[in-house]
């Protein structure tokens, strides 16, 4: 992950298929306020690039995501898991909800990549994130 001045987030996931590009216009400073108390990146042992195929998809509503997701948990902003191909497939709500909710895209492609990589539902060991995430 970069920071390009102090309002551009560009996160890159590297896949054997290719490399995926993920910008968004978000105030870091601000990120960090809201989020800084709240566990919510991963563990350093999942927190990597996922060895296969990926898949995201943007949901442009709550109920759109809950229905691809097929969950009821309160606070859902995006879900991810391996089919049977070895895919991994993350739906997240579109940039303009993780903007209002000042929630780098980045973060939550991480924590969801984590799942592919084998990280639990029950998020055991789930951090905080600090300046170097960044």
């Amino acid at each position: 992950m970069v920071v390009c001045g102090a309002v551009i987030v560009a996160f890159t996931l590297c896949f054997e298929q290719g490399v995926i590009p993920v910008s968004q216009p978000i105030d870091m400073a601000k990120a960090m306020t809201k989020w800084s108390s709240t566990e919510i990146l991963p563990p350093a042992a999942y927190d990597r690039p996922y060895r296969g195929k990926i898949s995201i998809t943007i949901a442009n509503s709550e109920k759109e995501l809950r229905e691809k997701c097929e969950l009821t948990t309160p606070k859902i902003i995006a879900c991810a898991w391996v089919d049977y191909k070895g895919t991994c497939t993350i739906v997240r709500r579109d940039d303009k909800h993780l903007e209002a909710m000042a929630m780098p895209i980045a973060w939550v492609l991480r924590h969801e990549t984590a799942h592919c990589n084998g990280w639990g539902k029950d998020h055991t060991g789930m951090r905080k994130p600090n300046k170097g995430d960044l």
